[in-house]
């Protein structure tokens, strides 16, 4: 199964692309939704105002999301996705696409902290030893910037 907080990124990261390709402005989530609020119906922006709510306390918070809120999250994101795409005249696209480095680039826009895939021990042990390592999830080692 894969990591709950890579999901969260990659469907985050999907839904703001897709703001993005909708001309919204802003950084992040809820700007993007504020800046498109004219375009997008009630439910649409609750639900993606409940993403980057989720995103961010996954993100800043260390908060471990349960089964229950992950599927509603992934629930949500599969629904907005939708909407989104139909929007831009898109075929429906049920799973998210983000590649490792645009969350790897995410990770070190929006906490300041440098990301690096956990498989790379060399790097893992070094950190370690030095004290950087904010936190480890199954797929990334996230390091205090140095």
């Amino acid at each position: 199964m894969e990591n709950k907080t890579l999901i969260a990124m990659k469907y985050a990261i999907h839904i703001e692309n897709l703001l993005s390709e909708l001309d919204a402005e802003g950084m992040g989530l809820h700007e993007k939704v504020t800046f498109l609020k004219s375009i997008l119906d009630k439910n649409t922006k609750k639900n993606i105002r409940f993403i980057a709510s989720i995103r961010n306390q996954v993100m800043h918070e260390n908060f471990i999301m349960n089964q229950k809120t992950l599927d509603e999250f992934e629930t949500k994101s599969k629904e907005v996705i939708e909407i989104l795409n139909s929007k831009l005249n898109k075929e429906s696209v049920s799973q998210s696409k983000i590649t490792e480095d645009e969350i790897i680039e995410e990770v070190e826009e929006t906490c300041g902290f440098v990301a690096v895939p956990s498989k790379l021990d060399t790097v893992k042990d070094v950190a370690m030893g030095i004290g950087k390592v904010a936190f480890v999830t199954g797929s990334f080692l996230i390091l205090n910037e140095f």
